[in-house]
């Protein structure tokens, strides 16, 4: 459990040095790309975890940690950000269609 550890707090740093610096050269723009804001959210949950190890209810953001691995490679890139471009477009979708169920649903209970 001792080398799980040190294997952590090693990863943990370089991460967090290469979050710094993608910071630091991008400033402004690191903000722009979802992918940045990925690993910096990792980070960030990795340095919680790490300060406070019985909060379990933040380790869950660990599974999005294959997402980094997916941001790498350009093809999986570009299907990436076309599905998470696609979702306020879904998500008023199903709000349209839970008001139209919604509807149905007291007009129903309302004759019957």
């Amino acid at each position: 459990s001792v080398a799980l550890l040190a294997l952590h707090i090693v990863f943990l740093l370089f991460y967090s040095l290469e979050t710094v610096l993608k910071f630091i050269a991008y400033r402004k723009k690191f903000f722009k790309h979802w992918d940045y804001v990925l690993d910096a959210l990792l980070v960030v949950v990795g340095l919680f975890h790490f300060g406070f190890p019985d909060a379990d209810a933040i380790s869950f953001l660990y599974a999005f940690r294959p997402l980094r691995v997916l941001t790498r490679t350009a093809s999986t890139k570009v299907i990436l950000e076309s599905t998470f471009s696609v979702m306020p477009k879904i998500y008023s979708t199903l709000f349209m269609l839970f008001i139209l169920l919604f509807s149905f649903a007291v007009f129903f209970v309302a004759v019957f």
